[in-house]
């Protein structure tokens, strides 16, 4: 991820071979509108236009500190989010926010990265513990229940099959049974997924993709999100893009990999100039996997962009959050 004075969300569209048609195992409707963070309000956005379609106003302390991966509960009534609101560990919150009414409630502390399964089921969110106040843990809700389970990916020594040492990034899979989760270790980033039916092992949760030069879990790709025909959109930053990737030039690219064998199967996104370059924070696919919505900002580039044939369009400024809404 990437600090940046600015920021903004950047809507990629037709992600499929041609905008009529769609990838085996991808729905075959689009959203139409996003959820996003500005200033102090939660705004719903027309994803074509950027118009401001409905609104509801959060507390400014909340707002200005929220992070850039938000969620959305089907059918499209309650966001979650995480937001600093102290110095101390358990300062980092997961909130829920009531799109009606604007109303927030703390759903948990020492928390980061909320993301909501497919069917509005289950909240999984990253934990942070011990006096180092370290992002090791996932937890999985069932919103019913309230049940909680935990694992643990985080491990001491770096091995083949786990986690890296940081956790950043976590999305729930369309199937509702895994979690894609993204990580660092180093100067690497890398991607992971976690079988939520399985308990931490060897291979739960599982690399995908290369692994660094010195052997240990990594790769270099960041903010992972699964899409339904089972491939995965992730970013390339580009500090390691021009040294990883042949076929990417250094710039700041948005990739799509073989889950399997973490291959590359088509770069969505390149930008070649680094210092021109749109810094992306977080991404979020919708429902039908066909978009994409790029959370970042440069002083060069400040708002919401559609990007189409390669070229960003401005849709909207001053985003800092944002995600799309369910379809009903």
């Amino acid at each position: 991820m990437n600090p940046h004075a600015t920021t903004v969300a950047v809507v990629v569209s037709c992600l499929a071979a041609s905008c009529g048609s769609a990838p085996p195992g991808l729905g075959a409707s689009p959203s139409t509108e996003l959820v996003a963070v500005s200033g102090d309000s939660v705004e719903v956005l027309s994803a074509s236009t950027g118009a401001v379609l409905r609104s509801v106003t959060i507390a400014p302390s909340l707002a200005t500190a929220i992070g850039a991966q938000i969620a959305v509960a089907p059918p499209g009534d309650t966001m979650y989010a995480s937001t600093i609101v102290g110095t101390t560990c358990a300062s980092n919150l997961v909130v829920d926010v009531d799109l009606q009414s604007g109303f927030v409630r703390v759903v948990a502390e020492f928390a980061s990265a909320p993301t909501i399964s497919p069917n509005g089921s289950q909240l999984a969110y990253i934990d942070y513990s011990g006096p180092a106040c370290s992002p090791d843990t996932i937890t999985v809700e069932d919103l019913a229940s309230g049940r909680r389970r935990t694992w643990d990916v985080i491990t001491t020594t770096p091995v083949a099959g786990r986690a890296p040492p940081q956790l950043l990034s976590l999305e729930w899979a369309p199937d509702g049974r895994h979690l894609v989760l993204g990580g660092v270790n180093g100067n690497f980033s890398g991607v992971q997924i976690l079988d939520t039916d399985q308990a931490v092992g060897p291979a739960n949760p599982r690399d995908v993709g290369r692994f660094s030069s010195d052997g240990l879990p990594g790769g270099r790709y960041s903010d992972p999100v699964e899409r339904p025909d089972g491939s995965i959109v992730a970013l390339e930053p580009y500090l390691w893009a021009g040294i990883s990737d042949p076929d990417v030039t250094a710039g700041t690219a948005v990739v799509a990999l073989d889950a399997s064998t973490g291959g590359v199967i088509s770069t969505l996104l390149n930008q070649p100039n680094p210092d021109a370059a749109l810094g992306i924070d977080a991404l979020a696919i919708d429902p039908s996997g066909t978009q994409v919505a790029l959370v970042g900002g440069t002083a060069q580039h400040a708002g919401l962009y559609q990007l189409s044939s390669g070229v960003l369009r401005l849709v909207a400024p001053d985003v800092v959050a944002a995600t799309w809404l369910p379809r009903a």
